[in-house]
Order: structure tokens, then C-alpha cells, then sequence
């Protein structure tokens, strides 16, 4: 049977979204990234695509300041600071000075809306060090790595 095709979320089960226009990454200055961090690469790291993850799909962009940020279809992802662990998805659908926020779908589109702050079904999340496994550890801010919570494939099972 068919259900949530899931979405993008880090090793620590964060939710990734991605703010719509934003194809360069220039929407979301320093003030944005405060509240929305982006999802960073270490130097050298090669972004990798966990369980129901598009492979192709995932990518990197650089940065203004020289670093590398994650992308999906091209998208830079961010997390979101209102969050509240894993699985926690209330930057959804959010319009704010920066733009309109979505949670990136592994399909590369918006995710389906929840009817509360805490749903959906993660995927397989872009990994950085090439490891199917994830950790259940809180606060890897710059690393995006396939998460615990998201060794599922993309659809609910």
C-alpha cells in the first residue's frame, strides 16, 4: 500500500527543508541561518543518499563563505531551530522574511502536509560520510548523515 512518501531528516532525525526560490542559497542570509542552520559538508566530504534517497538527487553547493551546503534537486537544505527533536517537523509550510519553507519530500517536492507538529514518515536521509547507519546522538549541526530514523524505505510500511 501507498502512504507518506516520507522526507528528508539528518542523523539525528532533524527534518531538512528547503526555502522555495532558493536555488543559490543567496534567500537565507546570516539572520535566516540562525534560525533555519544550513545542512554543511566537512571538508572533503562526499554527500551520499540513505535508504529511499534518490541517489542522483543529492549534492552539494558552495557557499559564499567557501564551505560546502547539502542540496536535494538542487535545493540547499536547512534545518529548522522551532524543531524539537526527531521527527519534529513545525517549519512545514512556514512563510516567513526569508520565504515560504518546506520539508523536503525524497521526491524532491514539498512534503505532504501533517496534521500535527510531529508526523510523517522520515526516508532515508543524504548522508556525508557514506555510512548506512545513523546515530542517535543530538547536535551533528554539520554533518548531514543518514539518521536513525530514516533506515525505513520511503514509504510507510
Amino acid at each position: 500500500e501507498g502512504g507518506d512518501p516520507g522526507y528528508l531528516a539528518d542523523s539525528s532525525g532533524a527534518a531538512l527543508y528547503y526555502l522555495q526560490g532558493n536555488t543559490d542559497g543567496s534567500q537565507c542570509d546570516t539572520a535566516c541561518q540562525q534560525v533555519w542552520p544550513p545542512v554543511m559538508l566537512g571538508s572533503g566530504e562526499q554527500p551520499v543518499a540513505g535508504p529511499g534517497v534518490q541517489q542522483p538527487a543529492v549534492g552539494s553547493m558552495q557557499t559564499t563563505a567557501g564551505t560546502r551546503q547539502l542540496t536535494y534537486h538542487g535545493h540547499p537544505l536547512y534545518r529548522y531551530g522551532g524543531d524539537r527533536g526527531a521527527r519534529t517537523t513545525t517549519g512545514n509550510e512556514v512563510k516567513d522574511q526569508w520565504g515560504q519553507w518546506y520539508l523536503m519530500g525524497v521526491d524532491g517536492q514539498p512534503a505532504p502536509s501533517t496534521s500535527s507538529s510531529s508526523g510523517g514518515t522520515p526516508a532515508g536521509a543524504p548522508g556525508s560520510r557514506g555510512q548506512a547507519t545513523g546515530t542517535s546522538q543530538a547536535g551533528q549541526q554539520d554533518q548531514a548523515q543518514p539518521s536513525q530514523a530514516t533506515q525505513a524505505t520511503s514509504s510507510d510500511r
